[in-house]
């Protein structure tokens, strides 16, 4: 299992295995350099100082000294290069976990909290450095060490070499029995993060409502619940590692510190061991002992690297629903078929029909309007067009092939989508309007005007610079919606698709909008989907849906005269519809 994680995150890594290679060969180096100094010790005490000679004392003493300069040098070196190349394999993981996060379709965001995906990106990345801890180079280094010195204390004593060895089978146990706890305990405190963290984003989210419906006392209530599971099963984490450090420790050095000074100190008064051997006996099995200790923990935070690594795995072995094409969509778009065209969304037995067995064809330079009750299947078209679903039954067809023949990207940018929702980021007017496309202030404010959103942005302080506000919190609804709109009017698309385009706007901007929108939309291929009917005047044609089925179809003169659906909504728009104000 562990072997199968190392294959899988190795690609991560190859890129800088120089590096690595750099990091190993400096730890080795730092512990290759740092035996020699008991050894030293031992040759001060049993040889300079024994016999009186001041020239061995400080050859020995300036040997010490130059060595302790060149590890903390090659310490400084392994650290530099450590949280560089750390940092950039995170760099990589979580790119690479945000670049297929966007390739995942709309369902899937519906099936996965926003919360708990932001704290894959950044909680459980984050662990997923145990794994290149500097401890990994200092244990596979030890290896090396381990032969040398085991060499150097057999050499010194081999009775009492053989006498610290029987410590080691109890350590393997405690070890292998604290390690799947630690795993475990480790996935429950990273899934228990992400809960708190999905929570307090979706409490973010919505404080307007918690602020108008004056329910903050629950909803802190809530949020504190999450904190205590959270802090629960931190303690419980900690409290195994804290526990298996302890066991490990107790089980190590105790029984060491009974056998070098009881045993060890009985040879040196019989004779049999001098003082110095003993000193650098104990010295070479301390610094043998030591890093088995740090062992222990750097194993219990390879756990919680592993469970962050197999819950980031959890979300990249999920493919996408919607795959991508392999032809690009080519311009023009010249006509559009939905053949027998069906969506469902929910498990089996439980389904919700979203389209059911929809036919139709649009061609180009036709305006089509979508019209029918809530839920009526209407956006769901528009969503299929943008392919942030795929049919269940039935083929949309783009200039005689398959839609889903034509690559995601090459489609998307040959639609132009205003969506109901309208989301603004955080910056200014200009960015939000132009959104990294390629078009200079003037192109900008003229799909401004066309939105009839000049008025309100040359109010603003700072004009096109103007911060519009994380999703778009200084703006009115309207305000909102006329800059998703300009959005739209400064793109060069076969196909405009507008959901509820004008649903904020008052009646004057409104009426302003679709007299710039006729004009935009002559000789352009445009669907509209509007519960208000002020725009039918601009359509050529009118399919009206009800419970996910194409009921109806033809002119506004020609479906009144069939006194079906379509006049029943017409004649209601009519009773609702307020006087217009202004031209």
């Amino acid at each position: 299992m562990t072997s199968a994680r190392l294959q899988r995150f190795w690609p991560y890594v190859r890129p800088f295995r120089v590096q690595f290679a750099l990091l190993f060969a400096t730890t080795t180096g730092a512990i290759l350099i740092n035996l020699p100094i008991p050894w030293c010790e031992k040759i001060i005490i049993d040889d300079a100082i024994a016999r009186g000679d001041p020239g061995l004392l400080w050859l020995m003493v300036a040997t010490i000294v130059g060595l302790l300069v060149v590890l903390r040098a090659l310490v400084f070196l392994r650290r530099a290069i450590s949280v560089r190349v750390k940092q950039r394999v995170l760099t990589r993981v979580r790119m690479h976990l945000y670049d297929h996060l966007q390739r995942m379709s709309l369902e899937f965001f519906g099936r996965h909290p926003s919360g708990s995906l932001l704290s894959r990106l950044t909680n459980d990345v984050g662990y997923v450095q145990n794994l290149l801890s500097d401890e990994l180079f200092e244990v596979v280094a030890m290896g090396l060490k381990a032969v040398v010195v085991v060499g150097l204390l057999f050499s010194i004593s081999s009775k009492l070499t053989w006498m610290c060895a029987a410590v080691v089978p109890p350590i393997v146990v405690v070890f292998l029995l604290f390690k799947s706890r630690v795993y475990m305990r480790s996935r429950e405190l990273q899934a228990s993060q992400a809960r708190l963290s999905g929570r307090i984003q979706e409490n973010f989210a919505g404080m307007k409502l918690i602020q108008a419906e004056a329910i903050e006392e629950p909803i802190r209530e809530e949020t504190l619940r999450a904190s205590q599971e959270l802090e629960t099963v931190a303690v419980r984490r900690e409290m195994v590692a804290i526990s298996g450090n302890l066991a490990t420790t107790l089980l190590s050095y105790v029984p060491l510190l009974a056998i070098l000074w009881g045993a060890g100190g009985l040879e040196v008064i019989r004779g049999t061991l001098s003082l110095g051997s003993l000193l650098a006996f104990t010295q070479y099995l301390m610094g043998l002992i030591t890093p088995v200790t740090r062992f222990f923990q750097f194993t219990m935070n390879l756990q919680a690297g592993y469970a962050a690594l197999d819950r980031i795995y959890d979300i990249l072995d999920q493919q996408p629903d919607i795959q991508d094409g392999a032809r690009p969509l080519d311009p023009p778009v010249t006509r559009i078929e939905f053949d027998h065209v069906s969506l469902r969304f929910g498990a089996p037995g439980a389904q919700v029909v979203a389209l059911d067995d929809v036919s139709f064809v649009l061609r180009r330079g036709e305006r089509v309007a979508l019209v029918g009750p809530s839920g009526a299947g209407k956006t769901s078209i528009l969503h299929l067009l943008m392919r942030f679903h795929d049919p269940v039954e039935g083929e949309i067809r783009v200039n005689g092939r398959p839609l889903s023949e034509y690559t995601l990207d090459s489609v998307r940018r040959r639609f132009a989508y205003a969506p109901q929702d309208v989301f603004l980021f955080g910056t200014d007017v200009r960015h939000n309007v132009r959104l990294y496309r390629e078009a200079g202030d003037d192109a900008v404010s003229r799909a401004l005007t066309l939105a009839a959103a000049s008025d309100f942005v040359s109010a603003m302080d700072g004009g096109l610079d103007a911060p519009v506000g994380m999703g778009g919190e200084n703006l009115s609804g309207g305000q909102k919606q006329r800059l998703a709109l300009a959005r739209v009017f400064l793109e060069d698309a076969d196909l405009y698709l507008f959901d509820e385009a004008t649903s904020a706007l008052d009646a004057r901007s409104e009426r302003e909008v679709l007299d710039h929108l006729q004009a935009f939309l002559q000789g352009r291929t445009a669907i509209l989907v509007a519960h208000r009917f002020s725009f039918l005047e601009y359509v050529d044609r009118i399919l009206v849906f009800n419970e996910g089925r194409l009921v109806e179809c033809g002119t506004v003169t020609e479906l009144l005269e069939r006194r079906g659906l379509f006049a029943a909504l017409h004649a209601a728009h009519a009773l609702e519809k307020p006087p217009r104000t202004g031209g």
